[in-house]
């Protein structure tokens, strides 16, 4: 491998590693606000066609995950309430929406979902206030809420796995500073203004856990924290709205 090359491998891969996340907390390096602050080159530096290309690449897989989740929750706001697309997918806007069992599987919305669940989904705009979310108490069964910014990084350790307790918790954007209200058990922050979540709820499939599971599902709830009252919210969610599924732009 010439000089030159082996300049470019290691300035890839250097670029590479200082851009990957603390997963467990999603802790993202400082982003500079200027142009002055992000370093170039140094002077008479040779920049060939292939490092050019190189990070040209680098460049649309670091900024796709924000173009696509922008897009998606664009989508997701134009549902007037939370609700089903399709009848068979959850959709909701600073909020969400939860299936009652399991997902549909001649769906094609989603692609290889779980199939021992029940989901939920809905997109936060953090930037306008906290959200609240609810935990119940689900005893021994299994269960996990994954959250994730806008560049798909998890950032909270939420679910039976990591011994959450049950109570009300507190999704923020990466500059809230308010103070963390009473009655909340701890405070989980996105690195970016905007957040996806997907809780999952294990059900067996016996008729007697899926009648077991429908008080506990009604419980999983989120909401801006102007509407925190300190008391659990319960929600019907076996009588949401539908919304036809978008029309599919492939060509078969």
């Amino acid at each position: 491998m010439s000089r030159m090359k082996s300049s470019v491998v290691a300035s890839a891969l250097a670029l590479s590693f200082s851009m990957a996340p603390n997963l467990a907390h999603a802790q993202q390096l400082q982003i500079p606000t200027t142009a002055a602050e992000v370093p170039g080159p140094a002077s008479g530096t040779a920049i060939t066609t292939a490092y050019v290309q190189t990070v040209g690449r680098m460049a649309y897989l670091w900024g796709w995950p924000l173009v696509n989740s922008v897009n998606r929750s664009i989508a997701f706001s134009k549902a007037p309430e939370p609700g089903l697309i399709g009848g068979v997918v959850p959709i909701a806007f600073n909020g969400n929406a939860m299936l009652t069992g399991y997902i549909s599987p001649d769906q094609t919305i989603i692609a290889c979902p779980n199939q021992d669940v029940a989901y939920g989904a809905g997109w936060m705009t953090l930037d306008k206030e906290p959200i609240v979310f609810q935990v119940p108490d689900f005893r021994d069964r299994f269960w996990v809420y994954a959250h994730y910014d806008a560049r798909t990084d998890e950032f909270s350790e939420i679910g039976k796995q990591y011994g959450t307790k049950p109570g009300f918790y507190l999704m923020v954007g990466p500059d809230w500073k308010g103070e963390t209200p009473a009655g909340i058990t701890a405070v989980v922050r996105s690195s970016t203004s905007l957040a996806f979540v997907i809780p999952r709820i294990f059900i067996d499939d016996s008729a007697e856990d899926q009648k077991a599971v429908q008080p506990l599902l009604s419980q999983v709830v989120y909401y801006p924290l102007s509407e925190f009252d300190g008391k659990m919210k319960i929600r019907d969610w076996s009588k949401l709205p539908h919304f036809p599924a978008p029309k599919s732009t492939v060509q078969g």
